[in-house]
Order: structure tokens, then sequence, then C-alpha cells
């Protein structure tokens, strides 16, 4: 009988512990984290009892890439609370150089403390340590997950922009590294992307490190700026310094290590205190767009996984609002970047597709005139795909304080369907050149193209105005026009005056139809309805006429002026030329390539000198970067930098692309933006002696 009780008691205990037993098969997930454009991670099944859970995975990564994952890898669920792993099979723990088998794939399961049985949904994240492989949102396929709208988001955390969100002041970034030494941290600088859209050079910032591990970076700006000083490299696992700060504000951090022997920022009062839980948070909503951006289809495929990817996006920044507690303030920022993350990938994915209808040459260079696929070429034309942008609300100030800002805007203004109305209502004489007609060039025809934009623009974007984003595409438009062209007619404003066999009056008549600064801004300001627009389109107009000079001074006490000043020194006499390129850019290697026998001739002259600046992480540069100098560049000056360097340079010419080129007179004048060299074609000589003759230095 004693036996039979026993029996039965543990046959109880078993169906008890089998009836907790919840299996997930093949469930769903959000986005993979950290295993960039080639790998992948997603769960076979998830087994959860009530003494552990363990999950099957398939990692999927290139071959010959090494690997690890951690023995502090852990679940997290709904409430943030950690769970973490005890054991793993299939896969060797710590071990840096691990690989994957011929055929990519690695199947391996993990064990973990067990989550509860309410979870509805959990993300693996495989530690505290830089660039953590994770899984996000894992999930029973079988259940319903209610998707929260971004109005109803929106409207439960009510937040009012403040009146002063625009204006011009400086910011200060300031703060101090405890336990700060170069050696040991492996940086002496970091670096900051933080570009202002009403200006049309980039804003890249370093800031030095002293030796006591402090540091202070002023600059101006227009609006608040959420962004990142990060250094190149790293010894400590600690690279960066989130930011939020507004015109006028001074920011001070202090990175120090926390309770679990980690890097932290701590922030003092102010914007960035504000918005630390925003700061600190992994909302990883690159990661969970990354399927549609990086989609290899056509553009007419695309509406399903817009969806998916807009939903993940609105459940990711609730789930992680409500886990880290943050304000009203940091979930409308949350959702501004949600927006201009979502925009910016449904048009680089339009970009790459665009891309991929072009003939691709030898070099790796795309040619736009050589489409190899017409039909999709057309349908990238055709607003109905671009639909999935109407959820985004380009008139919001806040996504200006965006990280994905500055790339969606770009991608907005150069979006391919905004040039279906390029040529309506132009008139005049026209030329076909590479089965493109063009119109000539006019006061009217200028102000009509900008007027096409803007309708372009809206359609796009799926507002009946202009809206914000409309605005400052089409100020970009005017700027880039006015540096690039109308600056130029305005200097011959002085020669048609000079010129004796005019009458006055056909002098009078030329002056009014020049395409220049002076006659094109008064035609386009009532283009722009804000006021902060509206405003720095004035202010740019008066700074273009009150400023014409030809060169600009380079800085004292700046290292990169001395680096640019010590050529002056080696050529005395002469303009240098920089180009700044890189091993891993097709254009600029093609660009060297083709200006091979040009450059030849260029340098039999004796009033210039080329200048070849690369950067490239190893000292001296790489074994493929000396092989292709010798090849390429043999009998050029040629310079090879380390990463903050050429930071250094980027800050002072202010250029974040390359190829990028500068042009400097013998006295170490930079010289304006219109007279510049880009690049040594055949063209490279006239345009040259036409600098030369602008300057008459």
């Amino acid at each position: 009988m004693k036996k039979t009780l026993i029996f039965a008691a543990v046959l109880a205990s078993a169906v008890g512990i089998q009836s907790c037993k919840t299996t997930m098969i093949s469930p769903d997930s959000m986005a993979s984290v950290n295993f960039g454009r080639d790998g992948s991670l997603k769960a076979d099944k998830v087994t959860m009892t009530g003494k552990e859970t363990t999950v099957h995975f398939t990692m999927n990564y290139p071959t010959g890439r090494t690997f690890r994952y951690g023995s502090d890898s852990y679940l997290m669920d709904e409430a943030g609370r950690r769970y973490p792993l005890r054991s793993a099979d299939g896969i060797e723990l710590d071990n840096y150089k691990l690989t994957v088998s011929d055929s990519g794939n690695l199947h391996f399961s993990m064990t973990f403390d067990p989550l509860p049985k309410k979870t509805k949904i959990f993300d693996y994240i495989e530690g505290d340590v830089e660039r953590a492989f994770g899984l996000l949102g894992i999930r029973d396929k079988k259940s319903k997950h209610e998707i929260p709208t971004l109005q109803e988001i929106a409207s439960a955390n009510p937040y009012r922009v403040p009146d002063d969100w625009f204006r011009r002041d400086t910011v200060t970034v300031r703060g101090r590294i405890e336990g700060y030494d170069a050696e040991k941290f492996g940086f002496s600088t970091m670096q900051c992307s933080c570009d202002n859209v009403f200006e049309m050079n980039s804003n890249v910032q370093v800031i030095e490190i002293a030796a006591d591990g402090s540091f202070e970076k002023k600059f101006a700006a227009d609006y608040p700026v959420l962004a990142s000083f990060r250094a190149d490299k790293t010894k400590v696992g600690f690279r960066e310094i989130p930011f939020f700060v507004r015109p006028g504000e001074t920011v001070d951090v202090t990175v120090r290590k926390n309770d679990k022997g980690k890097y932290e920022c701590f922030y003092g009062d102010g914007s960035s205190k504000d918005v630390e839980r925003l700061l600190k948070s992994k909302l990883y909503l690159s990661e969970i767009v990354s399927p549609l951006s990086s989609f290899k289809g056509k553009i007419a495929e695309i509406a399903p996984l817009a969806d998916s990817a807009w939903n993940n996006l609105m459940w990711r920044v609730q789930f992680v609002a409500q886990r880290e507690k943050f304000t009203p303030q940091e979930v409308q920022m949350a959702l501004a970047e949600v927006q201009s993350t979502f925009a910016y990938s449904v048009l680089t994915f339009a970009m790459h597709d665009e891309t991929s209808c072009m003939r691709k040459d030898e070099r790796g260079v795309y040619h736009g005139d050589d489409i190899i696929d017409s039909t999709e070429w057309l349908a990238l034309c055709d607003m109905k795909y671009y639909e999935p942008l109407h959820r985004v609300d380009f008139d919001n100030p806040l996504l200006l304080a965006t990280k994905q800002f500055d790339g969606m805007e770009n991608r907005v203004e150069y979006a391919r369907p905004y040039r279906n109305y390029e040529n309506d209502s132009l008139t005049g004489r026209t030329i076909e050149y590479r089965g493109k007609t063009y119109y000539e060039s006019s006061r009217f025809n200028e102000k009509q193209k900008l007027k096409n934009f803007a309708r372009g623009y809206r359609e796009l974007m799926g507002c009946e105005y202009d809206n914000l984003l409309t605005q400052i595409c089409v100020c970009r438009r005017i700027k880039y026009s006015a540096n690039q062209v109308w600056q130029r007619h305005e200097d011959r404003k002085n020669e048609i005056l000079a010129d004796t066999t005019l009458t006055e009056d056909a002098r009078k008549a030329r002056i009014d139809s020049l395409v220049c600064i002076s006659n094109m801004m008064p035609d386009v300001l009532p283009l722009f309805k804000h006021p902060y627009v509206r405003e720095k389109m004035e202010q740019f107009y008066a700074e273009k006429m009150a400023h014409q000079e030809m060169t600009t001074p380079l800085p004292d006490k700046n290292w990169a002026a001395d680096f640019v000043r010590d050529f002056n020194k080696k050529f005395p006499g002469r303009y240098l030329v920089f180009d700044f390129w890189g091993m891993g850019c097709a254009p600029c290697r093609s660009a060297i390539e083709r200006s091979k026998s040009n450059r030849a001739e260029i340098a039999k002259r004796d009033d210039v000198k080329l200048i070849f600046v690369a950067e490239e992480r190893t000292a001296g540069g790489s074994e493929a970067y000396k092989k292709y100098v010798e090849k390429w560049l043999a009998d050029e000056e040629t310079v090879c930098l380390s990463a903050e360097d050429f930071s250094r340079l980027r800050e002072l010419f202010r250029f974040n692309g390359i190829p990028h080129y500068e042009t400097i007179t013998p006295s170490g004048r930079r010289v304006r933006d219109d007279l510049q060299m880009h690049g040594f074609g055949s063209s490279f000589q006239t345009q040259f002696d036409r600098m030369k003759e602008s300057v008459k230095e």
C-alpha cells in the first residue's frame, strides 16, 4: 500500500510538472541584434516549466567569421526582470574564436532561470557588453498581441514642444571620465556627427580628452541636438557618450563605473538628465526595420513588410517605455525617433532598389544613365508605393532631435518621385541629353522648379500643404544652387557693369535676367511660411550679400589647419588640391583610376599640387592600401592617417562623405565652395585656371 501511495505521489508530481509546461514551436520575434547584414538569430522552440526555460536557437552567420556567446546571457521579460543563463548545449560559452560550419548555420540551446508562466513576450540578450547579440520580442505566434497606434501612445503621454525649440545659440558638452588613462582606454579623442539641417556642410565635432579625463566642446545649434560622442576604438568596453542638449545649454556628464563594474554616463541637471532613461535605453529601432531597409524584392512588394515593421516599432516603443518608466517627453521623443527611422528605412530600400536598376561597372560604380530594369525604374516613380510614409508626421519639430533625422531628410530630399513634376510649367529653349529634357536656366524656371519640387515632396509625404520637412528640403535646394551656381552669376554683375559696349538699358536688362543670389532670393523667400525656416533663409541671403570673399583663412592653433599649412611650406607658391578618400569607397577608387592620365598632365604644372589623404586603421596603411597606392598613385603625394586624425580634418572642412575635395591657396586660405575643384577629370585645368583668375592670389 505504501509503495502504491509513493508511486501515485510521484505520478501526480510528474503530471503537475507536465501540466505547467508551455512549449512554443517556431515562435515569432521582432529582430535579431548585432548580427550585421549577413547574419541572424531565430528561436526554433521555447520550453517553459516551473523549473527552467529552454530556448532552441538557429544562428546564421558568415563562415569563417569569429564570434562568441557569453555566460552572462539572460532573458528579459516585459517588466525588465532578468533570468540568467544556467547552461548551454551545442555551443561553448565565452570562446571568442567560434565559427559556424560551411552551411553557415549553428543550432544550439540555452537554459535559463524559469520565466513566469504568464510571460507573453521576452528578449534574449547576450550580456551587458558592447555589440552583444540579441533576439527581441520572442513570442508565441498563436497568441494575440494588441498593437498600439501612434496616436494612442501619443495621447496617453501628452507633451508640449517648447516655444523656443528653434533658436540659434551655443551648446556646450563637458565632463570627465573617472580613472581615465589614454593607454588603458585606447583612445584620446571622441567624435560626434551632429549635422545642422540649416547648414550645407557637415558638422563633425571632435573632443580632445585631457590627461585627467576632462573634456569640453562648444558648437552652435539651431535646435536641440540628440547625438553621441564616440571613440573609434576602445580597450575598456566603453566608447560612447550620448547626450541631449538645447541651444544655450551646458550638459555636464560624468563617466564612471556603476555598481556592476561597467562604465556609465551620469548627467547633471538639464536636458540630458530630463531624458536620461531614453539616452540609456536600448530601443534597437534600426534592427527592427532592417528586414524592410535590406529587402531585396520589388517596390510593389514592400507594403506588408512596412506594415510589420511599423507594428513592431509601435509595440517596441510602448514595451520599452513602460519597462523603463519613460516620462511623456521621453515617449514623444522615442515616437519621433520611430518615425524618422521608419521613413529612412522605406526610402533606403527605394534607394537601393533604384541602384539595382543601374548598370554596375568593374570598379563598383553605378551608372544612372544606363538602366537595366526599366520596369522597376518606372515603378520607383509611382507615388502609390510610398504610401507607408503617410504614417509619419513630417510637420513634427521633434523629428529634428532624432538620430536618423539627417539621413531621413536626405532620403526625402533626393527620393526619386520628387522628379515627377520637375519640368512642369517650365518655358524656353530645351536640350536633350542622355534621354532627358533640360530647360534653359531663367529666373522664372528656377523658381518654378522649386515649386515643382515642393509639389513632389508634398505628394511623397501625403501632405496637402508645405509641411516643415518640405520647407527644409526646398531650403536646402536653394542653398545648394546659391552656393554652386547663383554665387558665380552674382560675380558676373561687375563684368556686365564694366562692359562699355553695352548701353545702360542693355546692362540693366542683362543684370535683371541673371540667375544670381540678389535676383533669386527675393523671388523665392515667399515660398517659406514656417517662421524659423523663413528667418534662416533671410539670414542666409544677408550673409551671402555681405560676404563676397573668394577665400577664407584657416584657424590658428588647430592641428588640422597646421597639417594643411605644412604642405604650403613643402610646396611653396602652389595651390593645393586635397583628395580625401578611402580604400572602402568605390567612387573614390573609380575617380582615382579614371583620372590617372589627366593627373599626369596636371603634374606638368608648377602652380598646383595634388595631395591624396586616406584614413587607414593600420599604422602606415594596410597591405592592400600600399599596393593600391603603388599602382594608381605612385607619382602623387599621398598621406595615410589614423581615424582620429582624419576626423580632425573632417571637423575642419566639415565633411562626412568621401571622396571630398578641398582647394587651398598658396597663402594657406580655403577657396570658396563654388570655386572648388571636384575631381581631376578632363575639365580640371580649365576650371583651375578660372578659379585662379577669380581668386587672384
